[in-house]
């Protein structure tokens, strides 16, 4: 072994490696010893190599050095020696000058047991690869190396000629990111529950509920897992101000990589009971007061006043506020229409309101319509069966809000109706693999 000390940079060294063999003579079969030297030279470029080892044939097999330069010749000058010789060059910051011959072989020959960082040429592929121990696998260098996570629904999708894994939470779970490559980003929705739709008692209607909140863009992960949470729809109202056995609720907020999407308010009600303020705000009642939505979240919900047939106003949606309910002869307000979504390969609308309950003198049969993204129709007024009063529940896992009850009149005036329960909401991660 030489050591590095020893060494001067620039300067043509020779080593001898002695032999001592015996020979055996031809005529008496004696066996004679006989002595011989090997001689070769090396050029070390720089002072920074600290261990050269050669083996018995004379034959460099490794190079050790801490932050040393090899010139492109530097090598090469070392008699007998070819890269193939080499079992290591070991470096805590080598350069390579010029360049470097990288081990190369077909795929048969790969490492029996490779380790992590092992990098070759394959003949068979015709690239450069290398051996990733998280994956257990020979990766292609000019492969992207992707995110690799559990967790949800798993389905694979192409959106535009791009591939995409697809997580769907329906529930409260983990996204396990068990590898990340630097700056890796993944695309999310993540909708909130719906605010559930007011009850009636009387002839007012009860107001719409608001749509979860919605969140939707892109973040960066790193490998480490991720608690997601799926928030509960909001529950429906049973009764108005004059006699209600439960009032409505919002909706659970969702959350996810980081985002908190707040669920949806609750429709208003009679008797100056205010719709709730959330994600997307609940639709208001007989001039009841209006919640106040999540700025980059959701809509308002409608207004509504005292005019008849005192029909309520619509929860308000990710996409548009609800639908008001003013003035004489007004008929229930919609729902605010939701927003599309086409990340888990369908052409989906999430997070649409509630529609208002029709006032008891509201002459049409016909529901207001909750908005696209789930939310439950409004019920009917006047003289009614229970089921045309009852406020339609929002669809799961949308993020829509309830509908409210229609005020009765007739065989039904003075008894409690429902309004419609908040949808549950939903978590989507995608990436590209």
């Amino acid at each position: 072994m030489i050591w590095g000390p020893q060494i001067i940079v620039g300067v043509i060294y020779t080593y001898q490696v002695t032999r001592l063999i015996w020979v055996t003579h031809k005529s008496n079969r004696m066996k004679i010893p006989v002595q011989f030297q090997l001689s070769h030279q090396y050029q070390v470029a720089t002072r920074n190599p600290k261990a050269m080892i050669f083996n018995s044939q004379g034959h460099m097999r490794s190079v050790d050095t801490t932050g040393g330069v090899l010139q492109s010749n530097a090598l090469s000058q070392v008699a007998n020696t070819t890269e193939t010789d080499f079992d290591s060059i070991t470096s805590n910051n080598l350069t390579i000058e010029s360049n470097l011959t990288l081990p190369v072989g077909n795929t048969a020959q790969r490492p029996v047991n490779p380790v992590a960082g092992m990098i070759r040429y394959n003949t068979d592929e015709g690239y450069i690869e290398y051996y990733n121990a998280d994956f257990d696998e020979w990766v292609a260098s000019n492969e992207r190396v992707g995110i690799n996570a559990t967790g949800g629904t798993i389905t694979e999708i192409t959106d535009n000629g791009v591939n995409y894994r697809v997580h769907t939470f329906t529930s409260s779970g983990t996204f396990d990111v068990t590898f990340a490559p630097e700056n890796a980003e993944v695309e999310y929705l993540v909708v909130a529950g719906g605010g559930g739709g007011h009850g009636s008692f009387q002839s007012p209607g009860g107001g719409g509920g608001g749509a979860g909140g919605l969140l939707d863009g892109s973040v960066q992960i790193t490998s480490q897992s991720y608690s997601i949470f799926v928030g509960a729809g909001g529950g429906f109202g049973r009764g108005d101000g004059a006699s209600v056995s439960f009032r409505p609720t919002s909706g659970a907020n969702s959350s996810a990589l980081g985002l908190v999407a707040v669920g949806g308010g609750y429709g208003g009600g009679y008797e100056d009971f205010s719709s709730g303020g959330g994600g997307s705000s609940g639709g208001e009642a007989y001039a009841g007061g209006l919640g106040s939505p999540v700025q980059n979240q959701g809509n308002s919900g409608g207004s509504a006043d005292k005019s008849l047939p005192q029909s309520s106003a619509g929860g308000g949606g990710a996409g548009n506020v609800g639908e008001d309910s003013l003035g004489d002869g007004s008929t229930a307000g919609a729902g605010g229409d939701g927003i599309q979504s086409t990340i888990n390969g369908d052409s989906k609308y999430y997070a649409g309101g509630g529609a208002g309950g029709a006032g008891a003198l509201q002459s049409s049969s016909d529901r207001a319509q909750g908005g696209l993204g789930g939310g439950g129709d409004g019920g009917i007024g006047g003289d009614r069966t229970v089921a045309e009063l009852t406020g339609q529940s929002a669809a799961v896992n949308t993020g829509g809000g309830g509908g409210g009850a229609g005020g009765p009149s007739g065989g039904q005036d003075q008894t409690e109706q429902d309004g419609g329960s908040g949808g549950s909401g939903i978590v989507i991660i995608r990436y590209p693999i």
